[in-house]
């Protein structure tokens, strides 16, 4: 089972627009989206998905609306500040990343992987026995560069899209 991975959309339709397509062109149905939507009518665009959100820093003042909107959209999923799901015989572990202490108590539950976003800056790497990935932001103000992944669950391999 292939997923896609992304973060900190910020609003920005015309990247996320084009990480959904390399996400379709890859056969990827499941989503995980590691916050910073920051308006609820990007929900909307994800229709298409089954798709995992948490909340980012950057969703505060829109927490009603976005999860009106994704209680409204079949296939979406609020799981809060952070949560865990099976798929796959896989735990996967989804936060934002702004809240260490969130961070640190899923870290702690060992899951097999753990998502999170928040610094823009694609991560890679063991901690124990858990795979955490940051697959950079899609959107925002900064300038560095835009990217999503996409992650077998069988295979373990982990590919970086530039958008």
């Amino acid at each position: 089972m292939k997923i896609g991975i992304l973060s900190d959309t910020h609003n920005d339709r015309a990247s996320t627009q084009r990480a959904l397509q390399a996400f379709r062109q890859r056969g990827v149905n499941t989503l995980f989206h590691c916050g910073d939507l920051v308006f609820a009518n990007m929900v909307r665009l994800f229709v298409d998905f089954e798709v995992y959100f948490v909340y980012g820093n950057m969703d505060r003042n829109h927490r009603q609306g976005i999860e009106m909107a994704v209680a409204t959209q079949p296939g979406a999923h609020l799981m809060g500040a952070g949560d865990e799901v099976e798929l796959a015989g896989k735990r996967l572990a989804i936060t934002h990343g702004a809240r260490v202490e969130v961070l640190e108590m899923l870290l702690w539950a060992e899951p097999d992987y753990l998502f999170h976003g928040h610094t823009h800056r694609r991560r890679d790497e063991r901690a124990g026995p858990t795979r955490v990935i940051n697959p950079g932001a899609v959107g925002g103000t900064k300038h560095e560069s835009r990217s999503v992944c996409v992650l077998d669950l069988a295979s373990d391999q982990l590919e970086v899209i530039w958008l």
